[in-house]
């Protein structure tokens, strides 16, 4: 999915030898034990380190429940088998470094490994380097877009989102087509939330000010992940 977009700038890091940026030894990032980033970055170190790398991945998350502990299963089970070494924090504390209206931008000093050469990625992959593979992204689709559309068709690219990077940077790189709208539906939060996780990457990145717009559900959301009724229904 939007993962081997958004860390296509680690991927070259770790696997290009003409890279002007030498490999970490530590990456640190931190979000849910079953996250979909988290099963890219664990298979990314692991194949790294079977070409001969030397790189630790540190992932912070919420307690983890005595079952899953019991009986691994999903992302958190490959992730252990990767090798992944998990640092679980009590829930206040997790809120506390990672819990901000607009996440952590840095990694807190008290959480940072002694190592040299750490990177971190916020949770989601949420950070300026994932632009270079999002921009890859919408040069293929300025490319596809005339054989996809009638002449002179405008086009709404609608995509779900998290934290709303992938959909800010698309939306960044798409503006020379001014008859292109990049719309994101948030998943996880509220359009709240993805408007202070996009806020605060946009600063982060230069501060462009070109967003997407957000869909705003007509329905309450839900947990993330949680059956609902009316999910049910329309499945």
């Amino acid at each position: 999915g939007n993962k081997a977009r958004k860390f296509l700038a680690l991927h070259r890091r770790l696997f290009d030898s003409d890279s002007s940026t030498s490999a970490p030894r530590v990456i640190v990032s931190h979000g849910g034990v079953q996250s979909n980033a988290l099963r890219a970055l664990s298979a990314l170190v692991r194949t790294y380190n079977e070409r001969g790398g030397s790189c630790r991945l540190l992932y912070y998350c919420k307690k983890i429940p005595s079952w899953l502990r019991e009986r691994p299963v999903g992302t958190f089970a490959a992730a252990l088998e990767q090798g992944v070494e998990f640092r679980p924090l009590a829930n206040a504390e997790y809120a506390k470094h990672f819990g901000g209206d607009a996440g952590s931008p840095s990694l807190p000093q008290t959480l940072m490994p002694q190592e040299e050469d750490v990177l971190f990625i916020p949770q989601g992959g949420a950070c300026g380097s994932a632009e270079e593979g999002v921009a890859l992204l919408a040069e293929e689709l300025l490319t596809q877009l005339p054989s996809l559309l009638p002449p002179a068709a405008a086009a709404t690219i609608v995509l779900p989102g998290g934290t709303g990077s992938t959909a800010l940077f698309l939306a960044r790189h798409m503006q020379r087509r001014k008859d292109v709208e990049v719309v994101v539906v948030p998943v996880v939060g509220d359009w709240a939330y993805m408007a202070r996780q996009m806020s605060r990457l946009d600063h982060l990145t230069g501060g462009h000010g070109v967003f997407p717009s957000i869909a705003v559900p007509s329905t309450p959301p839900s947990v993330f992940g949680e059956p609902t009724q009316g999910n049910f229904q329309l499945w």
